[in-house]
């Protein structure tokens, strides 16, 4: 394969330092990629180049080690290894580049995609050589086997990796700390935020972090596996089909904001320093919205310190090219208190989260906070009002104490962009269960134990005063209340779904359905018999969850098959009720907890 040769030579002439150190490469991987594409369009016509990428992409492993092994037949013999493990890991950068919704597995190039230029090439490069490799058993006495190489950065590596002896287990990502200095910073004074971390509990716009490996060499954080893309991928499938609507880009932004509120709603307030595209991973879709799910908190501290150390110093610069179009430059997030090495404050989320926002606006990944006046001017034109231009140039605002004093402020300004009910105090982010271990017992022959977090869940619903609510017959017991004027009725059904989305024939007979707006409620309901209803609710904008409640089976007998669904996760929403009753159905969609 031309593209690998061409690729394995411009490393070459590098020399074998570069490919021996484990260290980003930096501006050098601007040059490499000059270098293959002059080799290449020497030899070939570009428009070749597409082809021999998604060749790549939709390759073997035991294809590419072949491929990368041709492709460093003619190098001298002392850097032919390192330089053909490389090459190897250019598949796998090349799936998370083009991982979006359309193409979760990230193996197809989208119709738009076009190679023109040298700095094209940059985000299918690997940024450096990697320590580990596939089949390594990195943390002694621990099952892990390294699988696929999901990152590499100035802090370490990241790693997919399943249990060989039990492949029924989920994978899992392991995250290592290799950067010495990164190191220290992690074991001394980030120890106390990641066991925070792991003691707040679950939320279902986090990344779970499962475990940490602190003594181990390089130390360790493993995560729960997600393999559906991140944000960058998304913003860049948005804007290739067209302009997002403002009020879409809202309704994927707000649940990332109710996520990070969750973490500042500890105490002290867990704050993540390094949010950025790259950091926000896609767990899916539901109805056509993307599951987002926030990652790295507890040490987005110390990778952004590093990176900023770095730039800031002029050590090493880190490639706007590179890093920009992945969505991962630090220094495009960060806020000004941040970079002068001030405590960590909510407000630098904000920040974050307000230059964020304006990316999946605008779709332009290279650009941080905006200047000036004329991006007002052109997201009026697209229909923004001015009450949320004003909360994004907040959030944006240099001077911290300008900005919403933490993401809840932020969640109950962005919620009266959606609803007519003035909102008069914060939005109460509750605790959300650790999670449990449940267990299969006999009832009726057999009863799934499984424990449910607070959550939104995904849902379909109508409105209108022609909505009715379920037939009387199927209404909870003790739920026929009168409907006041003044409020509307809430019902719906509760379903289990499977993970082929399929009906599980499963049904909650226990349980409360429970919503609140910062105004209104709380509001509770039982389930009963797979139905809920709530009377009496006022206009307003609600926040859903269930308690944590046992899931019987209405039917004697329980299928083996679905004794493996022992946990069940949805994705945050929250309902607006308006004008007339709402039907609402909620689903549980369930996940494999063993083979």
């Amino acid at each position: 394969m031309l593209f690998l040769k061409c690729l394995a030579q411009a490393i070459s002439e590098r020399g074998l330092k570069l490919v021996t150190d484990v260290v980003p490469f930096g501006n050098t991987l601007h040059e490499i990629a000059r270098n293959t594409w002059e080799y290449y369009t020497r030899q070939r016509q570009v428009d070749h180049l597409r082809g021999e990428i998604e060749q790549l992409a939709q390759s073997s492993p035991q294809q590419i080690r072949d491929e990368a092994e041709k492709a460093v037949a003619d190098l001298p013999t002392e850097v032919r290894t390192p330089i053909m493990l490389y090459l190897q890991q250019v598949p796998g950068v090349i799936h998370r580049t083009l991982r979006r919704p359309d193409d979760p597995t990230g193996k197809t190039l989208p119709d738009q995609l076009t190679f023109q230029k040298s700095d094209d090439l940059i985000a299918f490069l690997p940024e450096r050589m990697p320590r580990f490799k596939p089949g390594d058993h990195p943390l002694p006495g621990v099952d892990w086997e390294l699988v696929e190489l999901l990152g590499v950065g100035g802090f370490g590596e990241v790693w997919k990796a399943r249990n060989p002896h039990l492949p029924g287990l989920p994978p899992v990502a392991l995250k290592f700390c290799i950067d010495a200095t990164s190191r220290e910073r992690l074991l001394t004074h980030e120890a106390r935020i990641i066991s925070q971390v792991m003691t707040r509990g679950s939320h279902p716009g986090i990344v779970v972090l499962r475990q940490a490996y602190m003594k181990a060499d390089p130390p360790c954080l493993e995560y729960e596996y997600i393999g559906g893309g991140d944000l960058a991928g998304l913003i860049r499938d948005w804007f290739s089909k067209g302009t997002p609507a403002i009020t879409k880009v809202r309704q994927t932004f707000m649940p990332l904001v109710e996520a990070v509120a969750f973490a500042h709603g500890a105490s002290p307030p867990i704050v993540h320093r390094d949010l950025k595209p790259a950091n926000i991973l896609i767990a899916g879709t539901s109805f056509d919205q993307p599951i987002l799910k926030i990652a790295d908190f507890g040490i987005g501290g110390v990778m952004a310190a590093q990176q900023i150390d770095l730039t800031t110093r002029g050590t090493m610069h880190v490639d706007l090219l590179v890093t920009g179009l992945r969505g991962s430059h630090t220094m495009l997030y960060a806020s000004p208190q941040q970079v002068r090495g001030e405590a960590p404050d909510p407000r630098d989320d904000i920040h974050a989260l307000g230059v964020i926002w304006y990316q999946m606006l605008t779709g332009d990944l290279s650009q941080g906070a905006p200047t000036g006046m004329a991006w007002t001017a052109e997201l009026t034109k697209r229909g923004m009002s001015q009450q949320e231009l004003q909360l994004l140039g907040s959030c944006i605002e240099s001077n911290a104490t300008r900005r919403p004093k933490d993401a809840n402020e932020l969640l109950v300004k962005l919620q009266t962009l959606t609803s007519d009910v003035p909102r008069t105090k914060k939005a109460p982010i509750g605790e959300v269960e650790p999670p449990s271990n449940a267990s299969t017992k006999a009832i009726f022959a057999v009863v799934i134990g499984a424990v449910l977090i607070m959550f939104g869940l995904a849902i379909a619903w109508r409105t209108g005063p022609q909505a009715v609510t379920k037939a009387a017959g199927t209404a909870p017991k003790g739920s026929e209340q009168v409907t006041t004027p003044a409020g509307f009725v809430v019902s719906g059904q509760v379903r289990v779904i499977l993970p082929d989305g399929k009906n599980a024939g499963l049904i909650p007979v226990g349980g409360e359905i429970i919503i609140q707006s910062p105004s209104h409620g709380p509001f509770t309901t039982p389930i009963n018999k797979g139905f809920y209803r709530l009377d009496g609710i006022p206009s307003g904008e609600y926040r859903v969850a269930v308690s944590p409640e046992v899931l019987k089976v209405l039917e004697g007998k329980m299928s083996n098959r679905y004794a493996r669904y022992t946990k069940y996760q949805a994705t945050p929403l929250m309902i607006n009720v308006q004008s007339g009753n709402l039907e609402h159905d909620i689903e549980l969609h369930a996940l494999v907890e063993s083979e």
